[in-house]
């Protein structure tokens, strides 16, 4: 219908009308890297920094799409692809199996959801799900709940003991030499080392899975059993 709308030129005076050919949008994303820096008329030297880029992330239909044509376009310009690594997600399904909608508003209310388990317990349930290794995954409440009370609570309350005691000068008498006190720091020095080794290697789950395996042992092992010694 737009085509029926004719314009008249300011310069000649002729009459304009829409061209018909349309280049596919995909393109105009594929030129990301490049065409938000104007390069090659501009930006240059930030543009070589910046290229090409550690990862890019997106939900897993973007492999053939925004991945698929920015690699190809890359390629034909540049001889190389644009990204060194790639996080992809899967689908985020409701307990029917579709997958949530905004147009269908197929899923709790956000808000009403973070302010009864927190944001925190929603982004550790995702970030330690199979969603991030690009599978669907059915979303579950129960599984958030589950969450906010065995990581989320857990770690509320170890700080909360903490807050008992630090406003005071605390000596660290016998401090490593007690057999806790050393398991601990180790089970520490462990969460950081495959933490950091899952994160540069870009597998989001392994790299947050252990945080929750920890806030357990700090708590039910370590705090627990040295809760007098601390007091």
């Amino acid at each position: 219908y737009i085509d029926a709308i004719k314009l008249k030129c300011e310069k000649c005076g002729q009459e304009m009308s829409r061209i018909p050919e349309v280049i596919d949008c995909w393109v105009e994303s594929a030129s990301m890297p490049f065409a938000e820096l104007h390069y090659p008329f501009e930006n240059k030297e930030l543009f070589k920094k910046r290229f090409p880029a550690q990862f890019v992330a997106e939900y897993t239909a973007q492999t053939r799409a925004w991945f698929y044509v920015m690699h190809v376009i890359s390629t034909i310009i540049f001889d190389q692809a644009p990204f060194e690594n790639v996080v992809a997600t899967g689908n985020i399904l409701n307990e029917k199996g579709e997958k949530l909608s905004k147009s269908k508003k197929n899923f709790p209310d956000p808000w009403e959801f973070i302010e009864k388990y927190g944001v925190d317990s929603l982004r550790y349930y995702l970030m330690t799900s199979s969603v991030m290794k690009a599978e669907d995954i059915f979303f579950s409440e129960k599984e958030v709940g589950e969450v906010y009370k065995k990581v989320m609570l857990i770690l509320s309350n170890v700080l909360s003991f903490y807050k008992m005691f630090d406003d005071r000068a605390v000596e660290s008498k016998g401090y490593q030499k007690n057999i806790l006190d050393k398991w601990i720091l180790a089970r520490f020095h462990e969460l950081i080392k495959k933490t950091t080794e899952s994160m540069d290697k870009y597998n989001v789950v392994l790299a947050t899975r252990p945080i929750g395996e920890f806030i357990q042992d700090l708590s039910v092992w370590y705090l627990r059993r040295t809760r007098e010694r601390i007091k």
